[in-house]
């Protein structure tokens, strides 16, 4: 279910909702991972938001915040009410009010990308250009997550009719600005197809990246460089998140090189905000084209969270330190170091249960690798 709205992919949200619906009342482990069960009714409505029915999603979520409400869990209370908000039309009232209880809940739990998402949703997203700012619009483009296009002036995220166009678009950001020979994007992009008819192809698959990008012609410049030899990504003129994150965590780092510890740890949180998922562009894990560009986001990602971990030690902050290092251990569920020590966090904060429940998950997961070993 998680997967397929990733991906975007219609016909396999809907048929996860089917299968996941008779058991809406039950709860679900997330894999090999080291976080606590959740309720199946979440998925269920994720699913259904997933392949476009939106009540069957309403009545998911809505089902999902009673229980979380009732068992006094705040962090599913987030996700149950930030789902609900996403189903609701804009007009009604009480999607402003979900979305400001998500957002306050959230910055109480440290929950940094609900924080994000509840503010986009309201309407205050972070890649958003300022006010002062706003003319000439900018489009933005999201990797840290699912991917995503909101076109200049756009107020929601362009549809793709081509799958070709958006792997061109994606290579570019893969590019970080860097032009890419024509020849080489349509050997990745048609590598059995001959180069007359491969140029054809991009020419059409590039103007299907424009429209995407500013669909209204609202921008001042052409957001590709291009000329018969190479293409690039505009990055002066196009918002990436990946971008807007790597600049955020150098920016905590030269701040905790200078001794600034409040403005690290500021820049830092920016930063871990915009990771809406462990991995950039996880619906490509196996192309080739993205692999140099997720392990360096992936590096840079644990990195930060390791950086605000020691911030959190250092001033006491127990709570927000588990959360960092529970994302660690989610980022790489082989990193031993990094679940020792959310182990040790835990039960040094009087959290045993959920000390077991990793200690579980881990005995568990090795178990699983001996199999396969031996298989």
């Amino acid at each position: 279910a998680t997967c397929a709205d990733f991906a975007g992919e219609v016909d396999q949200c809907a048929w996860a909702a089917r299968e996941l619906e008779p058991f809406s009342e039950q709860f679900v482990m997330w894999g090999r991972s080291y976080v606590g069960g959740g309720p199946v009714s979440l998925l269920v409505g994720t699913a259904r938001h997933g392949c476009g029915d939106f009540d069957g999603a309403r009545k998911a979520f809505a089902k999902t915040l009673e229980w979380a409400d009732s068992a006094g869990s705040a962090s599913f209370g987030v996700r149950a009410r930030l789902g609900l908000a996403s189903v609701l039309d804009r007009r009604d009232p009480a999607r402003s009010a979900l979305l400001s209880a998500a957002h306050d809940m959230a910055m109480e739990l440290g929950m940094e990308g609900a924080i994000q998402q509840a503010r986009r949703e309201s309407g205050s997203d972070p890649l958003a250009p300022a006010e002062a700012d706003a003319v000439p619009p900018r489009p933005t483009v999201r990797v840290l997550g699912r991917f995503e296009v909101v076109g200049a002036g756009a107020g929601v995220a362009s549809r793709w009719s081509s799958r070709k166009a958006r792997d061109a678009l994606k290579i570019l950001v893969c590019r970080r600005g860097r032009s890419i020979p024509r020849e080489q994007l349509i050997d990745l992009l048609w590598p059995d197809t001959d180069l007359a008819t491969g140029r054809s192809r991009l020419s059409v698959v590039l103007s299907m990246v424009r429209t995407a990008l500013d669909p209204d012609r609202l921008m001042p410049a052409d957001p590709l460089r291009s000329d018969r030899q190479a293409v690039a990504l505009d990055l002066d003129l196009v918002s990436v998140d990946a971008e807007l994150f790597l600049a955020e965590a150098s920016r905590g780092r030269q701040a905790a090189g200078r001794g600034d510890l409040e403005m690290a740890r500021e820049a830092l949180r920016r930063a871990a905000a915009f990771v809406a998922a462990p991995e950039a562009l996880a619906e490509d894990p196996y192309a080739d084209w993205s692999a140099g560009f997720r392990m360096d986001l992936a590096q840079e990602y644990r990195e930060v969270l390791r950086a605000l971990t020691r911030l959190a030690d250092d001033v006491g902050a127990t709570d927000e330190a588990i959360e960092w290092r529970t994302r660690l251990a989610l980022v790489d569920a082989d990193d031993d170091v990094a679940i020792a020590t959310l182990i040790v966090a835990l039960d040094e904060a009087g959290r045993g249960a959920e000390a077991e429940q990793v200690r579980r998950t881990r005995r568990a997961r090795a178990a699983a690798l001996e199999a396969d070993e031996l298989s």
